[in-house]
């Protein structure tokens, strides 16, 4: 099946931490949140030999670990393109295009 979109289970664990910490956002609205995206995106988790290419990508490309995951469980999923505002806008890794939606935005 042909998908436009993935969502890691990483990155929605990320995003649930972050918007309830410091009460940024409700507890049940930041889950609930969490339980919409899981319904729209497909949720792909990370393999036992994706955290070993991991390993591998932070000693050889000084990735940071969570960075470095992100990557290859996108790789395993089949990603081609991995929106990201933390990695080298337009890098390219393992065939994964790194894409920054804020470079060249101006604040």
């Amino acid at each position: 099946m042909q998908k436009d979109c993935v969502l890691t289970l990483q990155v929605l664990s990320e995003f649930f931490h972050v918007v309830t910490r410091k009460n940024r956002m409700p507890l049940p609205d930041a889950a609930q949140q969490v339980r919409d995206l899981m319904i729209l995106f497909p949720v792909v988790a990370a393999s036992r030999e994706s955290l070993s290419l991991a390993m591998a990508l932070v000693q050889e490309h000084s990735f940071s670990f969570w960075d470095a995951l992100q990557i290859t469980t996108g790789k395993e999923a089949g990603v081609r393109r991995l929106v990201t505002e933390d990695m080298e806008n337009q890098r390219s890794v393992l065939g994964i295009q790194l894409v920054n939606p804020f470079a060249g935005v101006e604040i």
